[in-house]
């Protein structure tokens, strides 16, 4: 896109995929239909999906058939319930349109399980919200970050839509959060997609935003002109000034008829050369556009005369002084007129060690920076005016009230849920611009930087725990290691917690003997401020064998009536006997040092965006589909044949019940929405094929 163009910037606050539905009242079960039928009452699926009962867990059959569980990108599904209209836009909606009224916004209700959202679509049904691309017809919205995929080589762009260095190669995911829909003279709508975290922008397409990359999850397009801020077009050739009322000093500060700029204050300049005041618009970021140039150049803050621009939109910007002001400020500023901006200058070891600084989106921090280092430039000049002054403390006040850092509340900082880690990762990748994921059941939070560098993150320096409601005296002995004190009086509480806290890479928790395990009759929910005092075990009709894993996610150990027990709250929430439980070092194995060895060999060919390995199958064996817990479901998922080939998206060697497996890591961008595993004996690992996509076979 050259910039020579005029370009009307529409932004578009994104609002990201799928959801809502108008309700179909008939038959309970599922129904599948061809695309081409009617939408109404219908979800139709961009991707190939599969369908969940209402813990989570993928049906091994449906309708009396295994197959009848599995439905292809574009078929139709019956559902269930009624769209409800919306004020509030909810993290799954659609929009209806009418000449009258414009959209008009609803929501199919949906159940969250295990972090993921579901529609309902038949008795114990349920279809994942995020592979619906529309619903009645309508087009399904996502609310929050989520990726795209490049379709092609192709630059970044600025805030300008001027093209940068940077560039998205073919394949790579790129999280985003914004979609952009700019309007051009004698071409077509052009879209991009704003890169979450960074004020940059990658190029969608024209007049279709998926021609140059793929959206995992819709963005609606919305007008992004703000409220508070002025769109001008400049009605003639016209110069930049300084807030002092000279002419930019820059070879090129002319800036052309026609061009387009963003206001966000109105005031009065006095002109020394006119010896009179003038009212001018301020741009926090103009762009200069002069025939006489090859490029075009940033030149900076600057300020405009109102009388050269005309405002293109319904903002009208109200003057911040008077015509007597702007004279008054235009003498040089004395140590007294300079104290309100020492005293924001003062400000900034408080504000940078503050988190609204230091978990702001980047773009935010840079903002700060730059004004506090001209501010600091102003307050240290002999010959600032009083006018300068002003202005450098308004725009390092409003930069410093623009950072809008805030770490995720949790319930408890030592037991991060899935969708607790989902938030902290987003935070960490918007505050960063480096890809966060946990790791070692949600005890380890690291990052990939742009060199494909891991770091390992303080959890606590991106999230707080909640006020806890004070625990109320029992007559009960019982004791969770989720209580500081509880820890501090038991030893053997403390034995026990220890054995937790183990490396999910090298080591897992199994069964010593054969042993029984327990449910809690009350039904707490582990993740919710669990009353200790309350719990009531029984036995449930489940033993674990010798050697098998007792699950992933441990956490806390508690004591009930005298025993000690570790809870595990995964799909099911059950307790296991500390006493029977042991930690297996699988690391030391010698299977495990050769599956690791060739991961090592493979994953020096990894980049930042690129994470994945090819499996080729030596025998006929299977594949099996990982949980979000990180559970393995050993009941495999559909044939591999010998020869076949599948990738592997950000891989690992977990031991499961005595076997190795190649498994995907999940929440990784890098990973698909389903984890996929494989028997690490049955494959050969190798470099990753470009002609293959993650957990895809061939």
């Amino acid at each position: 896109m050259k910039s020579s163009k005029k370009t009307v910037i529409t932004m578009i606050a994104m609002l990201l995929l799928i959801i809502p539905t108008v309700a179909f009242m008939g038959s309970s079960n599922a129904t599948v239909q061809a695309a081409k039928t009617s939408s109404k009452g219908m979800l139709t699926l961009n991707y190939n999906s599969y369908f969940y009962g209402k813990n989570g867990k993928r049906l091994k059959t449906y309708k009396g058939s295994k197959r009848n569980t599995f439905v292809a990108k574009g078929k139709k599904v019956k559902y269930m319930g009624n769209p409800e209209q919306t004020t509030e836009l909810k993290k799954h909606y659609f929009a209806k349109y009418t000449p009258q009224s414009g959209n008009t916004y609803y929501w199919l209700p949906y159940k969250n399980i295990n972090g993921h959202d579901y529609y309902r679509v038949g008795k114990n049904a349920y279809i994942r919200a995020d592979n619906i691309g529309s619903i009645d017809g309508e087009t399904m919205y996502y609310r929050g970050t989520t990726y795209v995929t490049g379709k092609n080589d192709s630059h970044t762009y600025d805030s300008d839509m001027n093209e940068n260095d940077d560039v998205v190669k073919k394949g790579q995911k790129v999280a985003v959060d914004k979609l952009v829909s700019v309007e051009e003279e004698d071409i077509d709508t052009q879209f991009y997609y704003k890169i979450a975290g960074k004020d940059e922008y990658i190029y969608g397409g024209e007049a279709d935003y998926e021609y140059n990359v793929t959206p995992r999850q819709n963005l609606e397009v919305t007008d992004f002109k703000s409220p508070t801020k002025a769109q001008l077009i400049f009605n003639k050739d016209a110069d930049v000034y300084t807030i002092n009322g000279t002419k930019k000093d820059h070879p090129y500060r002319t800036t052309t008829k026609g061009a387009e700029a963003t206001a966000d204050e109105l005031l009065y300049i006095w002109l020394p050369d006119e010896q009179k005041s003038e009212l001018f618009y301020h741009l926090p970021n103009v762009k200069s556009y002069v025939n006489s140039i090859k490029k075009d150049e940033y030149i900076g803050e600057g300020f405009v005369k109102a009388s050269d621009v005309d405002v293109d939109n319904d903002v009208k910007l109200k003057p911040v002084n008077t015509e007597k002001e702007a004279e008054a400020g235009a003498i040089t500023a004395s140590s007294d007129d300079k104290k309100e901006l020492q005293s924001l200058i003062n400000d900034e070891q408080t504000v940078k060690a503050g988190d609204p600084y230091k978990l702001s989106e980047s773009y935010l921090r840079v903002s700060y920076d730059q004004a506090l280092d001209a501010a600091k430039q102003t307050n240290a000049s002999s010959k600032a005016s009083i006018a300068e002054v002003k202005q450098a403390a308004w725009l390092l006040d409003k930069a410093a009230k623009s950072l809008n850092g805030a770490k995720v509340q949790v319930t408890y900082l030592n037991k991060i849920t899935n969708r607790e880690a989902t938030k902290i990762e987003e935070l960490v990748s918007a505050a960063t611009g480096d890809w966060a994921t946990f790791v070692n059941h949600n005890t380890k939070l690291i990052s990939f930087d742009d060199d494909n560098v891991q770091h390992t993150l303080n959890i606590a320096d991106y999230a707080t725990q909640a006020p806890e409601p004070a625990r109320k005296k029992s007559k009960t002995d019982n004791e969770s290691s989720l209580y500081p004190e509880d820890l501090k009086k038991d030893a053997t509480l403390r034995k026990y917690n220890k054995l937790i806290n183990y490396d999910q890479s090298k080591t897992v928790l199994v069964a010593k003997r054969n042993t029984k395990v327990y449910r809690d009759v009350t039904k707490q929910n582990p993740n919710i401020y669990m009353n200790v005092n309350k719990v009531k075990l029984a036995p449930s009709k489940t033993t674990l064998k010798k050697g098998d894993n007792i699950g992933y996610y441990v956490n806390p150990v508690v004591k009930i009536k005298g025993k000690y027990y570790f809870l595990v709250a995964e799909k099911k929430v059950y307790y296991v006997p500390a006493q029977n439980v042991k930690r297996d070092n699988f690391a030391k194995s010698p299977r495990y040092k050769k599956y690791k060895a060739e991961l090592d060999r493979i994953s020096k060919s990894f980049t930042k965006n690129s994470r994945a390995m090819d499996v080729t199958a030596k025998v006929n064996t299977y594949d099996y589909l990982e949980d979000p817990y990180g559970e393995i479901n050993l009941h495999p998922d559909s044939k591999f044949k010998k020869g076949q080939v599948m990738s592997i998206g950000d891989p690992k060697i977990v031991k499961v019940n005595g076997r190795y497996y190649f498994a995907e890591t999940l929440r990784s961008i890098f990973a698909d929405t389903d984890g996929y595993a494989v028997r690490a004996a049955d494959v050969k690992p190798s470099v990753r094929s470009k002609k293959l996509y993650s957990a895809s076979k061939k």
